[in-house]
This record gives C-alpha cells, sequence and structure tokens, in this order.
C-alpha cells in the first residue's frame, strides 16, 4: 500500500529529475550509491478519505479482474532536496525548483505518471501540491504534496462469488391510472367497480442464452384510512393476498377491483403495490407503485 506508492514515487521522480538529481531520488532513509545530492520522500500523515455516497461497495482496481476492498485515503508526503557536498541552499533550492515544476504537470496532477503494469497497491485520484519549505532549518520538507486514492495490498485476492444467471425484471410505467376516476363516493351505497390500468411491461427473464418476456403477473392492493389504520370501507376482488392486500391478475395491461363505502363520512386510500413471488414461492408485497384517494361523504 502505501510503502509500494512510496517506492513508485521515488522511482519515477529519479527517473524525470534532471541531473545532478536524476538516480539520486529515494525512500528515506535510504541513500542512493555514490556521492551526491539525495533527494528522499516519506509519507508522512494519512488521512481517511469518505466513499462516495456512503458506500462500502468492492471496486474494480489494477491488477485483478474481481473487485477487491480499497482503503480510501489522504496522504501528505514530503520530498526533501539534501544538497551533496558542497552543493549548499543553492542546489537545495534549484532541486525544489525542480520538483514543484514537475509535479505541476497534468500527469502528476491527475496521477497517471504513477500508472504502471500489474498490481501497483494503489491507484490515484489526484497528487496536489500541498506547500514547500525553504527557510534554514525548516522543519518541513522542501517539497510536500497531497496524494488522495485508492490502497490496497498488492496482490490481494479480489472478491470472487458465483455469477448472476438469471435475472427477472418488472416494469411499471407510471402514472397508473384508476377508472372511473372517483374521488367522491357516497356513504352506504353499493360495490363500486374501479378499473386499474398499469402501463406496463410483461416480466422479462434475462439470462445468458437472451432475454424472455412473459405476462406481467399480477399487483397487490389494499386500503388504508386515516394515519395509515385500517380503511374504512372494503376491497374485493381478485385473490387474498400477503398483508390483507388483494392480489390482482394484470391482463393486457388491466386489473379490476370493487370497493364498497363504509356506511358513514371517510377517507380511504387504495393502496397498489408489486406483488413479489420469490424463488422459494413466498408471496410478499413489493414496491409501492400509487396510492388514489377516496373520500366517502355523507348521503344527502
Amino acid at each position: 500500500m502505501l510503502a509500494d506508492f512510496e517506492r513508485r514515487l521515488a522511482d519515477v521522480l529519479g527517473s524525470r529529475l534532471p541531473p545532478p538529481f536524476a538516480g539520486r531520488v529515494a525512500v528515506a532513509p535510504d541513500l542512493p550509491a555514490g556521492p551526491g545530492p539525495v533527494v528522499h520522500v516519506a509519507v508522512g500523515t494519512v488521512t481517511p478519505l469518505d466513499s462516495d455516497f456512503g458506500s462500502i461497495r468492492r471496486e474494480s482496481a489494477p491488477g485483478t479482474a474481481d473487485r477487491r476492498r480499497v482503503v480510501r485515503l489522504r496522504a501528505l508526503v514530503g520530498v526533501d532536496v539534501m544538497p551533496g557536498g558542497g552543493g549548499g541552499r543553492s542546489q537545495r533550492v534549484a532541486g525544489t525548483d525542480l520538483l514543484l515544476h514537475l509535479l505541476d504537470g497534468a500527469e502528476f496532477r491527475d496521477g497517471s505518471a504513477l500508472v504502471e503494469p500489474g498490481d501497483p497497491g494503489f491507484l490515484l485520484d489526484s497528487l496536489r501540491i500541498a506547500g514547500a519549505d525553504l527557510s534554514d532549518g525548516g522543519a518541513g520538507p522542501s517539497v510536500a504534496i497531497s496524494a488522495e486514492g485508492w490502497f490496497w495490498p498488492a496482490g490481494a485476492a479480489g472478491e470472487t462469488g458465483e455469477p448472476i444467471l438469471e435475472a427477472q425484471v418488472r416494469q411499471v410505467v407510471l402514472p397508473l391510472v384508476l377508472r372511473p376516476s372517483v374521488s367522491r363516493v357516497v356513504a352506504g351505497t353499493g360495490p363500486v367497480p374501479l378499473e386499474l390500468v398499469v402501463g406496463a411491461t410483461g416480466t422479462l427473464d434475462v439470462a445468458g442464452n437472451g432475454t424472455t418476456a412473459s405476462a406481467f403477473g399480477a399487483v397487490a392492493v389494499g386500503l388504508v384510512g386515516v394515519g395509515g389504520g385500517a380503511g374504512a370501507g372494503t376491497l374485493s376482488g381478485g385473490d387474498a393476498g400477503p398483508g390483507g392486500r388483494r392480489v390482482l391478475a394484470v391482463a393486457d395491461g388491466r386489473a379490476v377491483i370493487t370497493y364498497t363505502p363504509p356506511a358513514a363520512a371517510a377517507t380511504d386510500q387504495i393502496v397498489v403495490s408489486a406483488h413479489v413471488v420469490d424463488g422459494g414461492g413466498e408471496a410478499r408485497v413489493g414496491l409501492e407503485l400509487a396510492r388514489f384517494r377516496l373520500r366517502v361523504e355523507a348521503p344527502g
């Protein structure tokens, strides 16, 4: 992770800087062979970064086709120029000038200068100059840079699992329509037949050998009263379903339900949800698709 990043940064800087700094960059406290100035690279403070939208998903990173767990970090890196014999401060300033110009290049700022084949142990989003310190006896490095990205142990295995062999997709085109468009019902009157019109595509079985369309299936329809309690009226039609819902088959984009109003004034809502049957054959109420408000008024 960080050790791989340090080594790669030192190698790239050593290959890009001109003499007398070419080939003289090492990870602190290592020293290149022979006399001359030394440029040391060392990771200092490291700060965790929040993942995108709070996601903790595995990521597709270099080195393996399988997704792997990564650590999102911001690392502050010091790049320090130490003059060779007789170089003095002027050599330190000259080396710092070269580093600032090199690190400000586009391929360093987006991290692409450090990309190499294989599994590097890191993938940078950005690399930015954070500051420099050329004061005599300064406590900081010649140049400080901030690197942000993903880090992981090189060679770590990616996440494997069973491939998805088949998926079932059901599409509903909104809005759903209730016919007739009833908003006022009189208490104590007879049943009111209602037609639910669903702009729908049948279930699509998506498998490796292609896509097969089948009938849409059914919706689960329930009745909700004021405050989310039980409805004052009653629903009939279709089959009994989970949670007291009525399960209605959708044929040619239509389903029929009957609402019987209560004897007194009330307000009810017809709630239409997807009807889901899992692989084990167990039915449940799925995503809510629409609501229709019914105001039941006193007669007269």
